[in-house]
């Protein structure tokens, strides 16, 4: 199927900051993906499942629990085989290359580069859309 004619992906932006999580929304929706955020990765799964969410974009600096650890969990239990993952921080980009690595993350992207976020979005939706059943690739993009 064409890429125009392909549906659009379900993204869920997960941020305890209100205006990075808006920005990255807003983004997305104008480039025509359906967005859902949460300010807490409370409720989360709730919404993957729910929503039919296909890539999800992750703070790594939150109160209740790491977007790392979130990532990590998601990228553990096959039930979320197919959902893609990309962590996103405001902070060190070593440390989110890193962290990037241990979680198993699709994508890392500093919040300096979100001109960057539909691209990273897209690939990742794309590498995940086209997976058959089976042992999934270890590729995963960085974005500084």
């Amino acid at each position: 199927m064409p890429e125009s004619l392909a549906p659009a992906p379900n993204v869920l932006v997960i941020d305890d900051c209100e205006i990075a999580r808006a920005e990255m929304s807003h983004r997305l929706a104008r480039a025509g993906f359906k967005v859902s955020n949460l300010a807490s990765p409370i409720g989360a799964t709730r919404v993957i499942v729910d929503q039919a969410i296909d890539v999800v974009v992750i703070d790594v600096q939150m109160p209740s629990i790491r977007g790392d650890r979130l990532a990590a969990l998601f990228k553990g239990n096959p039930r979320f085989a197919t959902l893609g993952v990309i962590l996103v921080t405001g902070g060190n980009e070593q440390e989110l290359e890193d962290l990037g690595n241990v979680a198993k993350a699709d994508a890392v992207l500093s919040k300096g580069r979100l001109d960057r976020l539909i691209d990273v979005v897209k690939d990742t939706y794309r590498r995940h859309r086209s997976l058959q059943p089976g042992p999934q690739r270890s590729e995963r993009a960085q974005v500084r």
